[in-house]
């Protein structure tokens, strides 16, 4: 086109969102599931070992009001039926659970 009719086109270099998934990553560590009551991350392996949807969703209310991307990126993972990578999360953290 420029050579034809004198445009000149200006390119922005534009960087690409990140995804919900990959943000969730950042946050989805177990240093920062570290950060979360003992109780409650008691509770949390135990909803998960038991596969106990209703439960993990409730604690994951809890979660939410000490920490949002967290609790988003654990409901992130329990949508996504990924109770095993939870688990391995929460070993993580701790390898005392009762």
């Amino acid at each position: 086109m420029h050579k034809h009719i004198g445009v000149r086109y200006i390119y922005e270099d534009v960087k690409e969102p990140v995804s919900d998934e990959a943000a969730a990553q950042e946050v989805l560590t177990a240093e920062t599931l570290a950060t979360l009551p003992n109780d409650l991350l008691t509770q949390m392996h135990q909803a998960a070992l038991d596969l106990d949807i209703e439960l993990t969703l409730n604690i994951i209310g809890q979660v939410k009001k000490q920490n949002v991307p967290l609790a988003n990126a654990l409901l992130q993972l329990a949508n996504q039926f990924q109770y095993e990578r939870l688990l391995d999360l929460l070993e993580q953290v701790s390898t005392s659970f009762t």
